[in-house]
């Protein structure tokens, strides 16, 4: 599973931003990838760190809070979780995976119609 963050408040509010790759670094360092510009943040504030298909929050030289609460060390996030940078608010959500729509089964003659009529057809469906 793959997540990302939606900005909760300022004129970007609404914005979503993909976490990729991890550790995904949040501070005004050039090697973060995500860089405020706000001076509340620090250099490199705190990572995001996705596990398998789980998304945890560790603290970097910055105070960071989850839901309110002060982080400490490193903390397993879930979709809702709210995480506040200095003057900025984050709401985590996992990415929705758009669902496989089933093809409807061709038949022999549909796929040399297309064949001739010189579109993209794998010899296997023949």
């Amino acid at each position: 599973m793959s997540w990302k963050l939606i900005t909760r408040c300022g004129a970007r509010k609404g914005t979503k931003i993909p976490i990729s790759p991890t550790p995904y670094w949040i501070g005004r360092d050039p090697g973060c990838q995500l860089r405020p510009a706000s001076q509340a943040v620090s250099e490199r504030h705190c990572a995001l760190l996705v596990r398998s298909s789980d998304l945890f929050i560790q603290e970097g030289d910055g105070e960071a809070f989850v839901n309110g609460l002060p982080l400490a060390g490193t903390l397993q996030l879930s979709g809702g979780d709210l995480i506040q940078i200095g003057p900025l608010v984050f709401a985590v959500a996992p990415v929705q995976k758009k669902a496989f729509v089933n093809q409807p089964e061709r038949s022999k003659d549909d796929v040399i119609a297309d064949m001739l009529l010189g579109l993209n057809v794998d010899e296997a469906d023949l």
